[in-house]
């Protein structure tokens, strides 16, 4: 699991992860993007789901 999923699990909004991270907004939402496309999901709260195993 990247850093950026790490953070998104913990209830992080993008800002606070890019923050956290010290990357830019739009680097923290390409990659969630890519995890998305990834994990075949659409948005934060599937990501979060799949990554629990309720989806």
């Amino acid at each position: 699991m990247t850093h950026v999923a790490v953070l998104l699990v913990q209830g992080l909004t993008n800002d606070e992860i890019a923050d956290r991270l010290h990357r830019s907004l739009s680097t923290v939402k390409a990659q969630l993007q890519s995890s998305y496309r990834k994990l075949g999901v659409h948005n934060r709260t599937g990501m979060i789901a799949k990554l629990h195993g309720r989806a």
